[in-house]
């Protein structure tokens, strides 16, 4: 039996709200909660980018945009490095280099 449940825009997005303890607190002050961003994800929000129109130039779908700036586990391959800076108008080496920074060589004992 189906039932009319009213349910609310945020509800329907799938966007989750964690709510204050304290009932004093300001109505605003309710936030979305947030996955992780990878480093990619961190670079393209920090450039204020917007994933669907760089999935759309790069030829990447929506899904592997998203899986790229929201997986740590994702890899990240250098064509598609490319092709992110190529889309977003930034020098693929300065991109590459965010991307990787604090990966460093290990230590050969001797």
């Amino acid at each position: 039996m189906m039932t009319n449940q009213q349910i609310t825009l945020s509800q329907a997005a799938g966007v989750n709200y964690s709510v204050p303890d304290d009932p004093s607190a300001p109505t605003n002050a309710v936030q979305p909660t947030h996955r992780p961003l990878t480093k990619l994800g961190e670079y393209l929000n920090g450039k204020s980018v917007n994933k669907a129109i760089v999935a759309r130039k790069t030829g990447l779908s929506k899904q592997r945009m998203g899986e790229l700036t929201l997986n740590e586990n994702s890899k990240l391959r250098a064509e598609e490095v490319y092709l992110i800076a190529l889309a977003i108008g930034v020098p693929p080496g300065e991109l590459f280099e965010y991307v990787c920074a604090g990966i460093t060589l290990k230590e050969l004992s001797t």
